[in-house]
């Protein structure tokens, strides 16, 4: 998952969590087997979250279910980060 904005001591179970829920997917933290941020850190771009999940049922419903993204605005999935306000990859704001 990428373009999410990383604060400190974040949990990124939590925040897989409810990306799942506002994209309309049933996920249990059970689910995840693990999450953690990749790379290296430079504070300039958030760097993406990798999970594995505990089944491929589970992974396969989340991936389908991330055009459910397409209408919604970061504010409206997590309310503390403006993380998709500059989706897209070219970096200019909606």
């Amino acid at each position: 998952i990428s373009g999410v904005p990383e604060e400190a001591s974040e949990d990124t179970d939590g925040l897989v969590l409810k990306i799942a829920e506002a994209i309309g997917c049933d996920l249990e933290s059970w689910q995840i087997d693990r999450s953690h941020r990749v790379g290296r850190k430079d504070g300039q771009v958030p760097r993406p979250i990798l999970v594995k999940f505990t089944s491929y049922k589970q992974k396969n419903s989340i991936v389908r279910s991330r055009k459910n993204l397409k209408n919604k605005t970061g504010p409206s999935i997590l309310p503390k980060l403006n993380w998709l306000l500059t989706r897209g990859g070219n970096g200019q704001q909606r």
